[in-house]
């Protein structure tokens, strides 16, 4: 059944595999964790919109696109997988510390690592580590509320290391048992670990999301 489910929804997941981006600082989920031994899939599309601090490069608004799948682990803990249109992979283990699948209110840490795989130089590398907490409301069995907030260090191996602080609002509404609808904004500081340069590239980051989830 879970194999079948994959199939059918396959089409949907190459199709936005053909955006383009980079850094994966979206959420699109809560703070709960999946039941044991249940698999989840994650097709996410965002506007990046990234706003120059310097006012001399302007505003670029960019398409980004996601897939991602998570398992249940037990024990208040899941692990996720994520590969973006930009062919950045993250990992993530997301452990709740804070209620359980049933209860109105929860908290999580979901440490994480992403590498991304660069065509501008073979000699280029770039790993990037991210530490979110998240927050969730869900007064009811349909609706999620939730925020996350988010430090993400990228380190580049030929360039500038930069520092992400900001986070996620969002709502995520199941349709049915199978499907739920989410929608999110973002905003993050892209923070030039290098003091002397901070005044360049690109300071402001805002994303605007929508996620499709399917429980498999």
């Amino acid at each position: 059944m879970r194999y079948t489910n994959m199939l059918r929804i396959s089409p949907f997941i190459f199709l936005l595999l053909f955006c383009c981006s980079c850094a994966q600082l979206g959420s699109l989920q809560t703070a709960r964790v999946l039941e044991d031994d249940t698999f989840r899939l994650n097709a996410n599309i965002y506007a990046v919109n990234a706003d120059s601090g310097d006012n001399e490069l302007g505003v670029a608004t960019l398409p980004h696109a996601e897939v991602g799948i998570r398992y249940g682990l037990g024990l208040n803990t899941d692990i996720g997988l994520k590969i973006s249109s930009s062919l950045n992979i993250l990992l993530d283990v997301k452990y709740q510390f804070v209620g359980d699948l049933d209860s109105r209110f929860a908290v999580a840490a979901a440490p994480g690592f992403a590498w991304q795989f660069t065509s501008f130089d073979e000699d280029t590398r770039v790993l990037r580590v991210h530490l979110p907490i998240y927050f969730s409301f869900h007064p009811n069995e349909r609706d999620s509320y939730y925020a996350t907030f988010k430090n993400v260090y990228q380190f580049v191996s030929d360039s500038d290391d930069t520092w992400f602080p900001g986070g996620n609002v969002g709502y995520i509404r199941q349709i049915n048992q199978r499907f739920s609808i989410a929608a999110e904004a973002s905003y993050f500081n892209a923070y030039l670990l290098d003091i002397d340069n901070n005044s360049d590239g690109w300071n402001n980051v805002f994303l605007f999301g929508l996620g499709f989830i399917f429980e498999l």
